[in-house]
């Protein structure tokens, strides 16, 4: 089966075939049906370009920047930005086969980057999307947060080589064993691209670790959250207090 999980149905026998696939050499064989418009190698799928694109960033200040007694601290506002944008999916498919095989080579590149889009029998075409998100970002009492979407933008390419005919036969080998084989004729390399954009999400600051937090991944290229003041968490040397958060009643 064709990465993807797609599979091609061969198109029905149109009369004679325009070109005769051989017969298998060093066997007994017995000629069997015609298919037409098949996959002598069916397509496959390489992810060529994976790059993260960022949109810019949002903040939330600190709402209560002060040592509050329990059950005094202000209520803080949740921060919500929504965009909408239109974004391209566009794809490209080269070589003079029929418009069955073409249409199964964009059809498996949507597949493998979880597109559902109509191609409308066009071979080399850019469609728009448009794409609507929302996210949240929860307020600190004692730090600035940020947050912003991002979306990766992903180039793939399939490649396969398709047949104008295949011809099944059932042979006999040397030791008598049955065997089906499969030869083809008016055989062609097929490639297709698809240029879209994937996998959208949101990147929210990280917390600092002087309050706790642990260690961003590798290669963090993002912000940090930020103190209203100082000091604050481990900063605080007893017997002296912390400049913002809750203190208890005794």
């Amino acid at each position: 089966m064709p990465s993807g999980g797609w599979q091609q149905v061969p198109q029905p026998n149109p009369g004679n075939p325009i070109c005769e696939p051989p017969q298998p050499s060093n066997f007994s064989c017995s000629p069997g049906a015609y298919q037409y418009d098949v996959w002598a190698i069916p397509p496959t799928v390489t992810l060529n370009v994976s790059a993260v694109q960022q949109g810019p960033w949002i903040s939330s200040s600190a709402c209560d920047c002060a040592l509050k007694p329990v059950g005094m601290v202000n209520e803080c506002t949740d921060v919500t930005k929504t965009w909408s944008e239109e974004r391209e999916v566009c794809w490209t498919v080269t070589g003079s086969a029929t418009a069955v095989i073409k249409a199964g080579m964009i059809q498996a590149l949507l597949l493998d980057a979880g597109i559902e889009i109509e191609i409308g029998g066009q071979w080399s075409h850019c469609k728009t999307i448009t794409e609507t998100m929302t996210f949240g970002l929860v307020p600190s009492q004692c730090f600035k947060r940020y947050a912003r979407d991002y979306w990766i933008y992903e180039e793939r390419e399939a490649t396969g080589t398709s047949a104008a005919v295949a011809r099944t036969w059932s042979c006999t080998s040397h030791t008598g064993q049955p065997l089906t084989i499969t030869t083809y004729c008016n055989t062609q390399q097929m490639t297709a691209t698809l240029k879209t954009f994937t996998g959208r999400g949101v990147e929210y600051s990280w917390p600092l670790k002087i309050c706790g937090g642990a260690d961003p991944p590798v290669g963090w290229d993002g912000k940090y959250d930020e103190a209203c003041c100082h000091p604050i968490c481990s900063e605080v040397v007893w017997p002296a207090q912390p400049c913002c958060g809750i203190i208890g009643s005794n």
